[in-house]
């Protein structure tokens, strides 16, 4: 809607009616037509600073043609007070009426019950509508409704004011177009940028993404918003949902961009006919992009990554997923970046980059660029198993790692436990490629290829056994799962209560 367009025709409409000045006046002709009423304004055109002196006044006439069932002009107190019963006004493209219009002088003018102005597109609808002419605000009260016919604004009361060209509401406000739908406890709505900024208890809902905030600025033509101050976002997608929580966050609907700042948490549950999957993921700020074959989202600043088995630390993590093709999976692709630490069950693996590539929700592939470091705690000896390398290769199955492999200057020391067979002992070996076979916590097999070199421990020598140089075994850096949970349970009810319930928690429990 445009309301500047109709409130400033207030100014056209309220300078008065020209009637015959006595000391009482009464009309009362059913279905009266007064036609060439006129209204005058002054207009004051100012002069060069040279021609100061020389400024002209010019008069501007403007004609307004009305109906109504009476007139009537009284003195009351000295004052001349004009009614209207079940007026119409028309000047240019404005056409107003009411039940009921009272200028009372003094540049107020009161419409009352069933007020509709209309002016080309734009309508107004309300219980009253009280216009100041000399402040050029317009007060309307009472199922206020404001509609161009692509967005539509309600409220039970609202201000106009029409030097700024913005209308402000503080009693809640619902605004609605074709996309989504806005509401909070006030706001303010400028009607020339199309611009909103609402505050109090936000919501804004859409096909796709809903928001939740304490602050909202919502720009209908470009369709972006910025919520400020405990912002949660559920984005609906085509295997599941994506909440994200934050203190600050952008979004631009038509590009599929955003933006999350402050103490971010994104989690992502996948859902299909059989299981429900979730991603938890913590950071300090969040990017986003949206198309329909990626998505993808890059954290930074201190990311902390959970997800069933897997867990993870690092400086910044670079996510992908790609649009699944006919019945395949879509592939992901993680890429952690800035000395990365991640954990599968009671293995530890880190590097200088470490990706994971998977598929649909399972992983296939771990990979390490450089200085590839693996300690698993082994349940049967009690001692970490130890294997380092240039580089390294993770194989998954059923989600669940099964082997590693590190290339380039590999070294490992593999424990071996006390059996009926043998007393157990260690052995320290080097060569061109080195793997380890896992089943659950236990190492099963140890292949050692190319240029081996090693020694081996007794069961009484064990002690001499040293770990490998760079180890960094550090089970209390693993993401605890549990503060996302309480968090997710606190925050989501903003938009779903049914989201954080007890008993709809689907979140899987801890390995």
């Amino acid at each position: 809607m445009n309301p500047e367009s109709t409130t400033d025709r207030f100014v056209r409409f309220g300078i008065g009616l020209v009637v015959r000045r006595g000391r009482r006046e009464h009309f009362n002709r059913p279905a009266a037509s007064w036609v060439a009423v006129l209204l005058v304004t002054l207009t004051v055109t100012a002069l060069s600073p040279t021609a100061a002196a020389r400024q002209t006044d010019t008069t501007t006439v403007r004609i307004v043609s009305f109906t109504a069932d009476s007139l009537v002009v009284r003195m009351i107190d000295g004052n001349e007070v004009r009614e209207m019963l079940n007026p119409r006004l028309e000047e240019g493209t404005t056409t107003v009426r009411a039940a009921r219009l009272v200028d009372r002088g003094g540049g107020q003018l009161f419409f009352y019950d069933r007020v509709r102005i209309v002016d080309e597109a734009d309508t107004l609808t309300a219980d009253q509508v009280l216009y100041d002419r000399n402040t050029k605000i317009g007060r309307a009260t009472g199922r206020v409704r404001l509609g161009d016919g692509e967005v539509v604004v309600t409220a039970p009361e609202g201000d106009y004011d029409a030097r700024e060209k913005r209308a402000d509401f503080r009693t809640g406000v619902t605004l609605v177009d074709s996309v989504s739908v806005l509401t909070s406890l006030g706001g303010s709505y400028w009607t020339e940028e199309k611009r909103a900024e609402f505050a109090g208890d936000v919501r804004l809902t859409g096909d796709s993404l809903d928001v939740a905030s304490d602050s909202l600025t919502y720009r209908r033509e470009t369709r972006t918003s910025t919520a400020r101050g405990r912002v949660v976002i559920r984005r609906i997608t085509a295997d599941g949902v994506n909440w994200i929580f934050g203190y600050r966050a952008f979004n631009e609907e038509d590009s599929g961009r955003s933006t999350v700042d402050g103490d971010v948490l994104l989690f992502t549950i996948r859902t299909d006919s059989t299981e429900a999957d979730t991603l938890m993921l913590s950071a300090g700020h969040l990017r986003s992009t949206r198309t329909d074959s990626l998505d993808r989202y890059v954290a930074s600043d201190s990311v902390r990554l959970w997800r069933d088995e897997f867990a993870a630390v690092a400086d910044s993590v670079d996510f992908l997923r790609f649009a699944a093709v006919d019945s395949t999976d879509g592939r992901s692709v993680s890429r952690l970046l800035g000395s990365p630490v991640t954990w599968f069950r009671s293995t530890q693996i880190d590097g200088d980059t470490l990706v994971v590539v998977g598929r649909g929700e399972a992983i296939d592939t771990l990979l390490v660029n450089s200085d590839a470091f693996v300690a698993r705690m082994d349940s049967s000896s009690g001692r970490l198993q130890q294997l380092r390398g240039s580089r390294l290769v993770g194989v998954f199955r059923s989600d669940s790692l099964r082997s590693v492999e590190v290339f380039g200057r590999a070294e490992a020391l593999h424990w071996m436990a006390k059996t009926e067979e043998r007393d157990g002992g260690a052995l320290k070996v080097s060569a061109d490629r080195i793997r380890f076979t896992m089943d659950g916590d236990k190492v099963t097999d140890l292949g050692v290829y190319d240029g081996v070199e090693g020694a081996w421990y007794a069961a009484d020598l064990v002690s001499q056994a040293s770990d490998l140089e760079g180890l960094a075994w550090a089970p209390g850096r693993r993401p605890d799962p549990q503060p996302f949970r309480e968090r997710f349970a606190r925050e989501a009810c903003r938009l779903d209560p049914e989201a954080c319930a007890p008993e709809k928690n689907d979140l899987p429990p801890d390995p």
